[in-house]
């Protein structure tokens, strides 16, 4: 019962992020034919400065190929959905709505948060795979073949918002307002987003390695179609521990 309507609350916010995402989706695939078939892209890429490129996310990868396009649309995709994963994760235990019917049932605390992590790792399930899905879809319409590079892309995607969760779950279950939970979960999107930047602007080794949408949108997906087993691995593994003391902070918590 928990575990349904822990997804069903959630339904609103799953098709308008779809919604949006799709759109994005859509503009870029026919942006991209028409830059393509004008032959504009490579005199508006050359007129940015590096800054704009770190940005923009264009510093990485050859723009005038679709995987270059695609990697650029994906990061707007994974900042989307890992601001998301934050969010989901620290109202998990802390929407006002649900507080009095959810904790007075003769349930354990710790099965009821396991119940609404299960939910909500079924919905970040559920958006990567209709993503995928879409875009595969949208890919072969237009005969680009990069079926390898959408689905490393959305694995690691997967295991870095079961991280977001994870995360947004552990901030939900301290002793904090809900607003001020959401505040900090967003505000760790928007710091995610920056180590992106300075990865992107510095190139440099360490902030390749702890900014995890530079993992996603790494050269192992894009240009060798792998990815990087250990680092999905070591993210997969501190997101289970996370969790784990999120449910520990939540059995502590006076509700």
């Amino acid at each position: 019962m928990i575990y349904l309507k822990e997804i069903k609350s959630h339904l609103k916010s799953i098709i308008l992020i779809y919604i949006i995402l799709f759109i994005l989706l859509i503009s870029t695939f026919l942006k991209y034919e028409s830059y393509n078939d004008l032959g504009q892209m490579e005199d508006l890429m050359a007129s940015f400065p590096k800054i704009v490129k770190a940005i923009l996310g264009f510093s990485k990868f050859d723009i005038l190929t679709f995987e270059g396009t695609y990697s650029v649309l994906f990061i707007y995709i994974s900042i989307a959905i890992i601001c998301y994963s934050l969010y989901i994760g620290a109202t998990l235990t802390s929407k006002p709505k649900s507080f009095d019917v959810t904790y007075i049932l003769p349930i354990k605390r710790y099965k009821i948060v396991i119940n609404k992590l299960l939910a909500n790792i079924t919905i970040l399930l559920f958006i990567n795979i209709l993503l995928f899905v879409t875009t595969l879809i949208l890919s072969k319409i237009i005969n680009v073949d990069i079926i390898m590079i959408i689905l490393f892309s959305h694995i690691m995607l997967f295991i870095i918002s079961l991280f977001g969760l994870a995360i947004g779950t552990l901030i939900g279950n301290i002793k904090l307002e809900i607003n001020l939970n959401t505040t900090i979960a967003l505000g760790l999107g928007l710091l995610i987003y920056l180590l992106f930047v300075l990865s992107n602007f510095f190139d440099n080794n360490f902030l390749n390695l702890i900014s995890p949408i530079t993992n996603i949108i790494s050269t192992e997906i894009y240009i060798t179609q792998t990815f990087n087993y250990i680092y999905a691995v070591i993210i997969f593994v501190i997101s289970i521990i996370l969790s784990i003391f999120g449910i520990i902070l939540f059995n502590k918590k006076e509700l």
